[in-house]
């Protein structure tokens, strides 16, 4: 038992094993290796355990873990799919280009 935070944890892991949370994602934030038993965004940054048999070879292999493809995904996400919550320009233009491309059938609107 702990009162560290999760931010606290992860830089002190070797890995980080996830079914699909988005602890595996501040694991990549952290730059730790992340094994996952699900699907997720971030799937390709991490070594997928696709069946039980799996396991022990994966936290015995030596750790998986593409610096500058989870930065160059880690820049991607945030400039795709995060706003400033100061920038309420950014955030009525970050909702209006997600609106456009759902189906018509919500009927949502966005008035900046």
């Amino acid at each position: 038992m702990t009162n560290l935070s999760i931010n606290q944890l992860l830089p002190m892991a070797e890995r980080v094993v996830v079914i699909n949370s988005t602890v595996g994602f501040e694991a990549l934030i952290h730059g730790r290796p992340t094994l996952t038993f699900g699907a997720s965004e971030y799937d390709p940054l991490t070594t997928r355990i696709g069946h039980v048999d799996d396991i022990a070879r994966a936290l015995t292999s030596p750790a998986w873990f593409d610096e500058l493809k989870t930065a160059q995904f880690l820049q991607h996400f945030f400039e795709q799919y995060c706003v400033h919550a100061d920038d309420e320009d950014g955030i009525f233009r970050k909702l209006q280009q997600t609106l456009a491309v759902l189906p018509p059938r919500y009927g949502w609107t966005v008035e900046a």
